[in-house]
């Protein structure tokens, strides 16, 4: 894995407060006010007692995808580096035997909701749908292949400021490396 030469962001590890533990590729821990940190699933038999993966390969390649937008003006969290923090799952005994430290995607944090089109008035979806192609037509260009869907389910909708943010890169591919 890559060391990153972005300073260590001042990070409450300690207080970790979960948003989301069952995504398909990792869990998401909120780790401060500002900050989220993506962790990826232990996914073969010698990461087993883990439940995340201490290898960090997808979580990497998902903050170098998301600085590369974030640097192009693509709607994205601030990608804040990739580091190794203590894993959430751990019970506090566990952490004074076995302190293990696996490699998580820290990024900014955004207060906004999914836009499921089924709780959208239908101008807001369609408003949300012109903000998605929007952000497509951007990246197209940048040498990122988006490899999952880019539609509500990856978007976070900001009504506040009327802005939708792209989110989960964990299968999207640089395609000129």
């Amino acid at each position: 894995m890559r060391k990153n030469k972005i300073a260590r962001p001042n990070m409450d590890t300690e207080r970790m407060e979960a948003i989301c533990l069952s995504g398909a590729d990792g869990p998401l821990y909120r780790i401060s006010e500002d900050k989220v940190a993506k962790f990826e699933w232990a996914r073969d038999w010698t990461d087993w007692f883990c439940k995340v993966s201490p290898k960090g390969e997808k979580v990497q390649n998902e903050y170098e995808i998301c600085k590369k937008l974030y640097e192009n003006g693509v709607s994205v969290p601030k990608p804040y580096g990739v580091f190794m923090l203590k894993n959430p799952s751990d019970e506090e005994w566990t952490e004074l035997w076995f302190p293990r430290r696996f490699p998580a995607f820290v990024m900014e944090y955004i207060n906004g909701s999914v836009p499921h089109p089924k709780y959208l008035r239908p101008e807001l979806h369609k408003r949300v749908d012109e903000l998605v192609a929007t952000e497509r037509d951007k990246i197209e260009g940048l040498g990122i292949r988006p490899s999952d869907a880019m539609g509500w389910e990856n978007t976070l909708w900001v009504p506040e400021k009327e802005q939708i943010y792209l989110i989960d890169f964990s299968r999207w591919q640089f395609t000129d490396k």
